[in-house]
């Protein structure tokens, strides 16, 4: 019978549309990150973006944008596993990302059974990777996850949101119902509210794409002549806030392996000789909260 229902929880986890390859660790290996990653990943987040602009182009129709939201969902939302920015993250093919990957059996999560977290224990020879992006205000530490996020799952809030017309309201507490499910408590046994700050903020990416229809300013990409051209280079400083960390916005985790997760943190707090208890920062916390106001409740960690 285990090994039915261990081939029944293999199938799910990974023919979810939007399973990603792993959890993070936000804890163990934050203190070692010094170098900003965000000019390496812009580069090559905006070459993503040219590559669909170029193809889009390349059709008959005069700016046509069910095209060029095809093109842009091909380059940059990816496949089952990861977004493509993700996938660059964790694979680092270069070498030249400043990013630190912890095998999960040296992780916060070293001491979660399959049956608590399937997806934690099918990629656990490594997690995913963490980075850090220097804003003009912090410096965040990010999960390589929340740009698959940011990417695949803002397309889908945008989707259901604007072209479905539910609204945001709609989203947030879809993607408040998926944590619970499929995409959190059951797969990684992880409540992530950093996931869902990504998965929002991706949204207003797509909703702004060639109209303004979130807050103010420019769209980002824009009908020139019959071709699409960028209004300007995307840049992840823009998006990224403490939201996206862990560490700050903390994640909320299934009741049977919550225990296990907070004794390792406070092992490391004894052995790094420094506060790690989530929020590791507070005052960051609520300055988040500040910030977002009536989304607040939707998408940040409160107890």
């Amino acid at each position: 019978m285990k090994k039915i229902i261990l081939a029944l929880l293999i199938i799910a986890t990974i023919s979810m549309p939007s399973t990603k390859a792993s959890e993070i660790d936000s804890f163990s290996a934050r203190h070692l990150l010094s170098k900003d990653a965000s000019p390496i990943l812009n580069t090559f987040t905006n070459g993503l973006i040219d590559r669909a602009i170029k193809e889009s182009n390349q059709t008959n129709d005069y700016c046509s944008q069910k095209y060029l939201y095809k093109k842009m969902k091909k380059y940059l939302s990816g496949n089952v596993f990861h977004g493509p920015v993700e996938k660059y993250i964790n694979y680092n093919p270069d070498g030249d990302i400043p990013v630190i990957r912890r095998p999960k059996s040296q992780s916060i999560y070293r001491a979660v059974g399959f049956f608590e977290a399937p997806v934690l224990n099918l990629f656990k020879t490594s997690l995913g990777g963490i980075v850090l992006i220097r804003t003009n205000d912090e410096n965040v530490v990010v999960g390589a996850d929340k740009f698959g996020h940011f990417f695949t799952e803002g397309l889908v809030y945008y989707n259901k949101a604007f072209k479905k017309k539910k609204g945001i309201p709609y989203v947030l507490d879809w993607g408040i119902k998926t944590e619970k499910g499929k995409f959190g408590y059951i797969t990684t046994g992880v409540f992530s509210h950093g996931d869902l700050v990504a998965n929002y903020l991706g949204m207003t990416f797509w909703a702004n794409l060639v109209k303004v229809q979130i807050g103010k300013g420019t769209p980002f990409i824009k009908c020139d002549n019959g071709k699409w051209k960028k209004n300007k280079n995307f840049d992840w400083r823009e998006y990224i806030d403490s939201a996206w960390d862990e560490g700050i916005n903390c994640s909320h985790y299934k009741r049977s392996i919550q225990e296990k997760v907070q004794a390792q943190i406070a092992t490391l707090e004894r052995t790094q000789n420094t506060l790690l208890a989530c929020p590791i920062d507070s005052l960051k916390l609520l300055s988040l909260q500040q910030k977002y106001q009536k989304m607040a409740e939707k998408i940040l960690y409160h107890q």
